[in-house]
């Protein structure tokens, strides 16, 4: 099982769990500060990908592009995070 999904499975077993209204505070509070987190690295992946680290292009070049896609699955992981709030 990949990390994405444990991630996803336990943060529905919190969802789920979450039967007062304190309790769902809580968990909203929870995943809003768990979606500004991945969002700031996200950008400061974005800003890494756009710096030059003065080696070689092509080495250069697959670091920023490694950069650019761990940037667009934190915010896919955003997007996801800001659904589940949507639906809380």
């Amino acid at each position: 099982m990949s990390e994405e999904v444990e991630d996803q499975l336990l943060e529905k077993a919190i969802f789920e769990s979450a039967v007062t209204k304190e309790q769902k505070t809580a968990v909203g509070n929870y995943l809003k500060a768990i979606a500004q987190q991945k969002a700031n690295r996200a950008e400061e992946l974005r800003e890494l990908a756009r710096r030059s680290t003065g080696g070689k292009f092509l080495a250069s070049n697959v670091q920023s592009q490694k950069y650019l896609k761990q940037a667009q699955v934190l915010e896919k992981e955003v997007q996801r995070y800001q659904s589940v709030l949507g639906n809380f």
